[in-house]
């Protein structure tokens, strides 16, 4: 593996690189549907939009239908009842059947993430994230406009946090040339135009029968969201749905208190530099260095699964620290 620094020297040619590959692949894969991720958490200051893409090609639709029904089998009711009557042997086969169905299921998934795009400061409307949602699909859609509308014609269901990301699928569509307007004419196929049967024609002032191609009209290509079908992502509508819990049970709510303090304690520098000296300084505390500095728990109150991560990184040092 090269160093780090060698790899941080050259992350714009690794990144534009990857770009180009996936422009490769897009432009080149046939009908499909996508299926996104979109959130813009903020961090260290700022706020990123990340988009997470998998897509779906449908002539595997049909397989893929097949290969979800055979997993519903799997725990369907009728099954776990006939579960205890089965041998060892029929069992493991069974979920080996489980297991290679779902290998086959994650091998006809394609799923990539996006550039990061920085929104800038107070930039969080509505029209800031579909514009910068619009420029995470030119950067990876192809190499034309023409296949920057189909990309994002094929995304059917975008999946947010309720928040304004939910509403991307209710804006219009918008003309690529007008939201980027510094795209250069030969991705935006300027110059071309179609007859009455979509066959590309030369403009009528290049030709010298200007009336023949009277019917000719200007092709733009749009960025439309219009088919997609918003949907909130289940993490959140059960965070909602559990938000106020935990005021009624205080004993559970003082717990995360001493537990947001302990993991501070154990994953900030400072305190876990003293902690180490202070503790573990013999030969039989130092085996424990490396398991306490590679502690990342942290408990945020605002996100239930902040708190059950942090509980099951605790979980694997409570030995050590008591």
């Amino acid at each position: 593996m090269p160093h780090k620094a060698t790899v941080s020297r050259w992350r714009f040619l690794l990144d534009v690189a990857m770009m180009q590959e996936e422009r490769d692949v897009n432009a080149a894969s046939g009908p499909c549907t996508r299926y996104i991720m979109s959130d813009s958490p903020p961090q260290h200051g700022r706020g990123y939009l990340v988009t997470v893409v998998c897509a779906v090609r449908h002539a595997d639709f049909e397989e893929l239908r097949v290969l979800s029904s055979r997993l519903l089998h799997f725990w369907s009711s009728s099954s776990l009842c006939k579960a205890h009557l089965l041998g060892e042997d029929e069992v493991g086969a069974i979920l080996r059947d489980e297991v290679a169905c779902m290998e086959r299921v994650r091998s006809l998934l394609r799923q990539h993430t996006l550039p990061l795009i920085v929104l800038a400061s107070s930039r969080t409307r509505l029209r800031d994230k579909f514009e910068a949602a619009a420029f995470q699909f030119f950067l990876v859609a192809g190499h034309t406009a023409a296949h920057l509308e189909r990309f994002s014609k094929s995304v059917l269901v975008p999946t947010t946090d309720m928040g304004t990301e939910l509403g991307l699928s209710s804006v219009a569509p918008v003309r690529i040339d007008e939201l980027f307007p510094w795209c250069e004419d030969a991705y935006l196929e300027r110059g071309g135009v179609v007859g009455p049967e979509g066959l590309p024609l030369l403009l009528p002032e290049e030709s010298e029968e200007a009336d023949l191609f009277d019917v000719a009209e200007e092709v733009h290509h749009h960025v439309d969201l219009s088919n997609a079908m918003p949907n909130a992502g289940q993490l959140h509508i059960l965070h909602n749905a559990a938000n106020g819990v935990l005021k009624v049970m205080p004993t559970v709510d003082a717990a995360i208190d001493e537990l947001n303090v302990v993991a501070d304690m154990v994953r900030q520098p400072h305190s876990r530099g003293r902690l180490l000296e202070t503790c573990f300084t013999s030969n039989v505390g130092k085996q424990f260095h490396h398991k306490l500095k590679s502690f990342k728990g942290k408990v945020f109150r605002g996100r239930w699964g902040t708190v059950a991560f942090c509980v099951i990184e605790m979980m694997a040092i409570q030995q050590i620290l008591r």
